[in-house]
């Protein structure tokens, strides 16, 4: 299992347009990636947002990164961000 965290902080006026987009990105990902667990968070009420992800393999992973819709999140995301996404790799305390 692979999980990660992205971190990243928008600028005030794009508030609406990137939740809108999470949304839509969530939603893409549910129904096109069954064995993915993919869920986005706001932080309060600031503007930084977390999103958490688990791929079952490394396929998996590939397959998320390529999307169509995860290039077409990420080409609304980027511009918009005051901090760009920040990703770090967890590993399972057991």
């Amino acid at each position: 299992m692979i999980t990660k965290i992205a971190r990243y902080k928008i600028k005030p006026e794009e508030l609406e347009s990137i939740i809108k987009a999470i949304k839509i990105f969530v939603r893409a990902v549910h129904i096109n990636e069954s064995q993915t667990m993919y869920h986005a968070y706001r932080k309060g009420d600031t503007m930084e947002f977390i999103h958490f992800m688990q791929f079952p393999d490394t396929d998996a992973e590939q397959k998320h990164q390529n999307a169509s819709y995860t290039k077409a999140f990420t080409e609304i995301i980027y511009p918009r961000c005051i901090h760009e996404p920040r990703f770090t790799d967890l590993s399972e305390i057991k």
